[in-house]
């Protein structure tokens, strides 16, 4: 949608932890579109170098994340 849409650049949510958009060829899609992308979000507001130990229970998954 974002692809076909006739915006010259858009913002999309992107991060290390979700390849949906990837999966799906959505990125495919924004490249052969020539749209500038503006990614938000890639490191999850910090999430990604948090220590393990200050990871919230429902954000243990992404202790492997920092290679500790």
């Amino acid at each position: 949608m974002l692809a076909d849409s006739g915006a010259d650049a858009v913002q999309v949510p992107q991060n290390v932890f979700d390849w949906k958009q990837i999966a799906s060829s959505g990125w495919d899609a924004l490249a052969r579109s020539g749209k500038i992308v503006f990614v938000r979000s890639v490191f999850l507001q910090g999430l990604v170098f948090m220590e393990p130990e200050q990871l919230q229970a429902q954000m243990a998954f992404a202790a492997p994340a920092n290679g500790r």
